[in-house]
């Protein structure tokens, strides 16, 4: 297939950049869509507007409490609150706007942030493409992008942090490989307060980016800890704590969840007749963290193979940063579908190296991108009002659908792990780490 595509090349290279163009207008047009779409307001939008409303209020004592009146009014719906405390301080300037209006605002910085996020990943990883290739990586770069679904998924549900996140992740992978290490700091932490589940890929990072890194990100740690305990009193911060060791324990509803188990749990509770949205029976609870165990030594092999493959340190850098957000995704029992945006970090520079790849590699990546389509909330909806999720067969075959991606991903790791390691071997590497990134 890549051999074909190669000599399909010469006639086709001609149009990439037309290509490239039209993508590029689409992606923005998608953006703005999604920006102005109306749909949403009483979805994911309401536990950010009802969190920043309970922190103008001064109310924050119930922040985790989705029932809870606030200032002696209901809340504008009863959704769930799993950011940091701190957080819910960057919502409350929303809350002092009509609801409609402040999801579209929000709506607007999530396309903001999601095209930003997307320029700085394409500039970084354009460099890593072969020479000749520029107009043929644009095409590809921004025609996966067009159609990566958990990118977009987040407007049809009022908006949400995902897209911050993303860009924070982005610019921190940025700032990781460059050396500048209180920079990415400063960026993970927010992203981790944030989106508290990407705390596996701070630890994993905080144990491997050297001195710097460790205390930067020690220090503000410690600094916004201290602050929001202050500011916000113990309870609230004890109630948080519970509330994520609580989560390994939930189980979504699994056209809802994304994680690498949700097909094997959903296997296993309808072995034991349990029903789908309550809790886990305890032999499903030991199997799903048996897994996550065994995902731990599987990312600390990985590394350790790393770093005795990888000569260059910037590339070591760039691997570990890559590998330690993916950690964070194949560990979590709970992966919303927009959560996998992050994933197309990694697809974003396997593109760019597709030449130095395997076909079963980029046959992988290809796929990868192909069912993550199928993560958008809109098909999910659709199968609901048409087929529904009431039989065990159905729950059983969505769930195993809904967790391919992070699936294929973690076979992607395993099986090509030297491939990916040989396109840190790539001449650009070592220009770019001579050329200003200090090593």
């Amino acid at each position: 297939m890549i051999s074909a595509l190669g000599r399909l090349m010469p006639a086709i290279r001609p149009h990439m950049r037309h290509l490239a163009i039209a993508a590029a207008v689409l992606v923005v047009a998608s953006a703005l869509a999604g920006a102005f779409s109306a749909k949403g307001v009483t979805s994911d939008f309401a536990n950010f507007y009802d969190a920043g409303h309970k922190a103008l209020a001064g109310e924050t004592d119930t922040l985790f409490d989705p029932h809870a009146l606030i200032e002696g009014k209901p809340p504008l719906a009863n959704m769930g609150f799993f950011s940091a405390p701190i957080t819910a301080y960057l919502y409350a300037p929303l809350s002092t706007l009509e609801p409609r209006l402040a999801m579209r605002l929000f709506k607007i910085e999530n396309a903001l942030a999601i095209l930003l996020a997307l320029v700085l990943l394409y500039a970084h990883a354009r460099r890593f493409a072969a020479p000749g290739d520029e107009d043929l990586y644009a095409a590809l770069f921004l025609g996966m992008a067009l159609v990566y679904m958990p990118l977009w998924t987040v407007f049809r549900v009022g908006g949400q942090t995902t897209p911050t996140v993303f860009l924070l992740l982005v610019a921190a992978l940025t700032a990781t490989t460059s050396r500048r290490m209180v920079l990415a700091a400063a960026l993970l932490f927010a992203a981790a307060a944030i989106k508290p589940f990407l705390a596996p890929c701070l630890a994993l990072l905080a144990l491997t980016q050297g001195w710097r890194f460790f205390l930067a990100l020690a220090g503000i740690s410690a600094a916004v800890g201290l602050a929001s305990v202050a500011i916000m009193g113990w309870p609230v911060h004890a109630e948080f704590l519970g509330q994520l060791a609580g989560i390994a324990n939930e189980a979504k509803l699994p056209q809802l969840n994304s994680s690498l188990t949700a097909g094997l749990e959903a296997v296993l509770l309808a072995l034991a007749g349990g029903d789908a949205g309550a809790d886990k029976p305890l032999l499903v609870a030991i199997v799903a963290t048996s897994i996550r165990l065994g995902i731990v030594g599987f990312v600390v092999w990985l590394y350790i193979s790393a770093q005795r493959s990888l000569a260059v340190p910037a590339a070591r850098r760039h691997f570990t940063f890559v590998l330690a957000v993916l950690f964070a995704l194949l560990f979590t029992p709970v992966v919303w579908a927009h959560y996998l945006s992050f994933v197309f970090i990694l697809i974003a520079y396997l593109a760019a190296s597709w030449r130095s790849l395997p076909l079963g590699a980029n046959a992988l990546v290809g796929l990868i991108v192909l069912l993550a389509m199928g993560q958008h909330v809109r098909i999910v909806q659709w199968i609901d009002s048409h087929i529904g999720f009431e039989s065990l067969a159905m729950q059983v075959a969505v769930a195993e659908f809904k967790s391919l991606p992070l699936l294929l991903t973690l076979i992607l790791l395993w099986k090509f792990r030297d491939a990916i390691f040989a396109t840190y071997r790539a001449p650009a590497w070592r220009t770019l780490s001579d050329e200003g990134l200090p090593s």
